[in-house]
C-alpha cells in the first residue's frame, strides 16, 4: 500500500474511535469532522500539505450568519506544527497527539459556544484576524441577537464606515447596513439574521435550521 493510502487510512480510522463520542461527525467522506451548532460549526481538518505527505491540524468555530458557500475559520484554525508521514507506527502515534489536541479544542468551544450569552461572551473577548471587517460584522450580530442595540450599532458602523477593499468588502459591509437597520426591532432582527444563516447551510448541504433564536 502506497504511503499517501496508509496516511489516509489512519486519519480515518483513529478519530472515528474519538469524534463521535464529542458529538462529532465526518464532513462528507473526508478526513475532517464537525459539530453542527445550528448557527455555528465546530470543525476540526487534518490539512493535508501542498507537496507533502504531511498533515497539520485546525480546530475551529465557523459562524454562518454571513450568507457564503464556504466554510471559513472565523475562530481558532492551526494547532499543530507540520506533521509529517515517516512509518505508519510513527503516524499513528503523531496522529493520537494531535486528536487528544482537537479533543481538548473542541470540548473548549462546545462549551464557549453553548448559547447565545456564552457566544456573546466568546465573541466580543475575541480577536479576529480582519477585526475591524469581519470582528465589527460578527460582534454586531451577535450584540443584536443579545438585544445589545448599542453596542450592535457602535460595531456595525465601525465597519460601515471602512473603505471598501473589493466588492466582496463592500457587500459586507451592505449586508451590515441592512441588519443595522432592525437592531431596535429584535424580532426582525433575528429573522434577517436566520435568513443568512438559511442561506449558508443551504450552500453546504447541511440540513435546515433546526432550532432559532
Amino acid at each position: 500500500m502506497l504511503a499517501k493510502d496508509v496516511k489516509q487510512r489512519i486519519l480515518k480510522r483513529l478519530p472515528a474511535a474519538i469524534f463521535p463520542a464529542l458529538g462529532l461527525k465526518r464532513w462528507k467522506s473526508s478526513v475532517h469532522w464537525f459539530e453542527d451548532r445550528n448557527w455555528s460549526l465546530i470543525f476540526v481538518e487534518f490539512q493535508p500539505i501542498s507537496g507533502y505527505n504531511a498533515v497539520v491540524l485546525n480546530v475551529g468555530v465557523g459562524l454562518l450568519w454571513y450568507p457564503k458557500d464556504y466554510f471559513s475559520f472565523d475562530i481558532g484554525h492551526r494547532e499543530s506544527n507540520i506533521t509529517p508521514y515517516e512509518s505508519e507506527t510513527q503516524f499513528e502515534s503523531e496522529v493520537t497527539k494531535l486528536i487528544h489536541t482537537a479533543q481538548t479544542k473542541v470540548l473548549k468551544y462546545q462549551s464557549d459556544f453553548s448559547n447565545l450569552e456564552t457566544d456573546y461572551k466568546a465573541i466580543l473577548a475575541h480577536q479576529f484576524t480582519s477585526e475591524e471587517l469581519w470582528g465589527s460584522f460578527h460582534k454586531g450580530v451577535i450584540s443584536g441577537l443579545n438585544q445589545d442595540a448599542a453596542s450592535a450599532i457602535r460595531y456595525f458602523n465601525k465597519l460601515i464606515s471602512l473603505k471598501p477593499e473589493s466588492a466582496f468588502d463592500a457587500e459586507i459591509a451592505r449586508h451590515a447596513s441592512m441588519l443595522r437597520a432592525y437592531v431596535t426591532d429584535p424580532e426582525r432582527f433575528k429573522l434577517a439574521v436566520e435568513d443568512g444563516i438559511h442561506q449558508t447551510r443551504s450552500h453546504l448541504n447541511l440540513p435546515a435550521l433546526k432550532s432559532e433564536f
